[in-house]
């Protein structure tokens, strides 16, 4: 039997960033390790579209249009160092031992961004033992919430995230994938 072309789909269970190492148009890009985003509690995917419209003799004489671009959208639930520095660059330095140790994140002003490739996972869908799992090849962060903090509340990070064309054309931009048996992110 077939597998599923479509599927409800609850929660999500998974989100891991990756830096991206290259992205040369000559092969597939490359990432380092996947940095686990911990306590994941939303992820949205949208298609960005460049439109134009041609009018003539008083009226539409045609549409075009064509995806550019998407955005994702992510919240979680603990600060990270290791995924600040992945989606905004910068760097993480341990120091001192014992009591004294610190783990301290630094970035420095006008600093260029870094690209990732971003995986999501959902695993609760009608996929019997399966999951679906969203790619986006080729990031980077437009927008990001590090520290959101009031009395008696939770903080929760957020991202915000653009996704492009990879330079090896050969390679999608986003990636919408229906698996039989859940992976491992």
């Amino acid at each position: 039997m077939a597998i599923n072309h479509n599927s409800v789909v609850f929660d999500v269970t998974d989100f891991k960033v990756y830096p991206l190492v290259s992205d040369s148009g000559q092969a597939s890009p490359t990432y380092n390790t996947g940095i686990d985003v911990p306590g994941i509690a939303s992820v949205s995917l949208s298609p960005e579209y460049v439109s134009a419209t041609l009018k003539g003799d008083a009226k539409v004489i045609a549409t075009k249009a064509r995806i550019d671009s998407f955005t994702m959208s992510a919240q979680y639930g603990r600060v990270d160092l290791d995924v600040m520095k992945t989606i905004m660059g910068g760097t993480v330095t341990d120091a001192g031992s014992g009591t004294t140790e610190t783990a301290t994140y630094g970035v420095t002003g006008g600093q260029q961004a870094p690209y990732f490739k971003v995986a999501a996972m959902i695993d609760d869908t009608e996929l019997s033992g399966g999951a679906i799992v969203i790619v986006a090849y080729k990031c980077m962060l437009s927008a990001a919430t590090v520290l959101d903090q009031s009395s008696e509340s939770f903080g929760q990070p957020t991202m915000d995230i653009t996704a492009i064309q990879p330079l090896h054309t050969d390679t999608n931009m986003v990636e919408v994938i229906f698996y039989e048996t859940a992976p491992t992110l």
